[in-house]
């Protein structure tokens, strides 16, 4: 490779490298669409002359648009129609840095912003220590939360849990109503923010491979009524509510109340309440 080639690669990449990051998923098609008209219009113009003045626009783009496209996409474009052959070169020219979208994002963190108004919600719910509320914010004012739990402490626990869609409902409406938030996105000047569908149960591998399986089916085969099973299946519940023993009958057995009252007894010995985890059929 010569000296000249490879002086040019490096450019290449230098400039590849000082490109701002855009994240396109801030933007709807709509500003795509703009701005390939923006980059399309003088193009036409100056490739084929002042007489594409005289032709419909619909004409020019249906006509032309895959010998622009040449321009910022190698091998051309996917097949597909007008508005999504637009759509798809707007965003390829906008993450080449060949085009700058406007943003109404705040330059400010959210969470920065807000770190006592947040503290306080947090503070506010009154939840157990081995319940946390984690919030992140990659990007201004793009941001999430994350509700964390000692799987083992919880299901311990006999007193009242608010559920996750309790803590998203509260938080959504502490946003709007008391901080005055308006979601959407942030390009828009509005909070893009992620409501958590399921909690992290920390912990959780751990005891089913170590308390689960090892000490509790162990204890319960020792029982009485033991034979009436044919196994124990785990249902775990990632919203705080209550995770289950569901108890699997053996063929001839009909009745499994006593086995139940048996396990829910082991499992009280064992130091868990029963609020979190019950025991099912």
């Amino acid at each position: 490779m010569n000296i000249v080639l490879k002086r040019t690669i490096r450019t290449i990449l230098e400039n590849m490298e000082n490109l701002p990051i855009i994240d396109l998923s801030e933007y709807d098609n709509e500003d795509f669409l703009e701005v390939f008209f923006v980059k399309f219009r003088p193009w036409i113009k100056a490739t084929h002359g002042d007489e594409v003045g005289t032709m419909p626009m619909s004409y020019l783009v249906k006509k032309y648009i895959d010998e622009f496209s040449q321009l910022y996409m190698r091998g051309g474009l996917p097949f597909g129609n007008f508005s999504s052959k637009a759509v798809r070169l707007g965003k390829e020219i906008v993450s080449k840095g060949e085009h700058q979208l406007t943003s109404l994002r705040p330059q400010h963190n959210f969470l920065e912003k807000y770190t006592k108004p947040l503290k306080f919600f947090v503070e506010d719910l009154n939840l157990p220590d081995f319940i946390q509320i984690k919030f992140n914010e990659p990007k201004p004012y793009r941001a999430n939360m994350e509700v964390i739990v000692d799987f083992e402490e919880f299901l311990k626990y006999d007193g009242d849990v608010p559920s996750l869609d309790f803590i998203n409902g509260k938080f959504r409406n502490f946003l709007t109503n008391y901080l005055g938030i308006d979601f959407g996105k942030s390009s828009h000047g509005g909070l893009n923010f992620t409501f958590p569908t399921a909690v992290f149960n920390k912990y959780e591998e751990r005891w089913v491979k170590d308390d689960l399986n090892k000490i509790i089916k162990k204890e319960i085969k020792k029982l009485p009524s033991a034979s009436s099973l044919r196994g124990i299946k785990f249902i775990p519940n990632h919203s705080l509510g209550s995770s289950q023993l569901q108890m699997l009958r053996n063929s001839g057995s009909y009745r499994l109340g006593n086995i139940k009252t048996e396990i829910e007894k082991l499992l009280s010995s064992l130091g868990y309440s029963g609020k979190y985890l019950r025991v099912t059929s």
